[in-house]
């Protein structure tokens, strides 16, 4: 993964973490996966939107550092922005040039989604939301991959 990095305090720094161990602990399994050249291309493009600044990521990001630093849910707000931008506008783009996955590989990730979450510390009522959101979301862009692929 390339060398990219987010300060301590900045309110995108959860998203960064949390970005991180997903990406981490999936290389590190990489073997474990039944289409493991899915996951690299996936990873891929799905890091690349980000790191880059891709599309409209300066502005996801200019909207976290606008948010007053007096809103006690700063960070969780910017993170929770990002997550959605994330999912719905880069992840479409990468399932559409890797490919939707198969059901197994798909549900490995989720479960490095989910530990890196648990890992993050969230007070548990915010985790538990978290994962569920993050479940919610992947799961409708998966489907709608599905659903394209299957018009082709």
């Amino acid at each position: 993964m390339q060398h990219f990095s987010v300060a301590p305090n900045h309110p995108a720094a959860g998203f960064w973490r949390n970005q991180y161990c997903i990406a981490e602990q999936a290389c590190a399994h990489r073997e474990e996966f039944q289409q493991p050249l899915w996951l690299d291309h996936v990873l891929e493009r799905f890091i690349q939107a980000y790191t880059r600044q891709t599309r409209f990521w300066p502005q996801v990001l200019q909207h976290c550092e606008e948010r007053s630093r007096l809103n006690p849910l700063r960070n969780l707000l910017c993170q929770r922005d990002m997550a959605y931008y994330h999912i719905y506008k880069d992840l479409p783009l990468a399932l559409a040039k890797a490919g939707c996955s198969n059901s197994a590989d798909w549900q490995r990730l989720e479960e490095y989604i989910h530990s890196c979450i648990q890992q993050a510390d969230y007070p548990p009522l915010i985790s538990q939301y978290i994962q569920n959101r993050m479940v919610h979301y992947r799961t409708e862009v998966r489907n709608q991959c599905l659903a394209n692929q299957s018009k082709k």
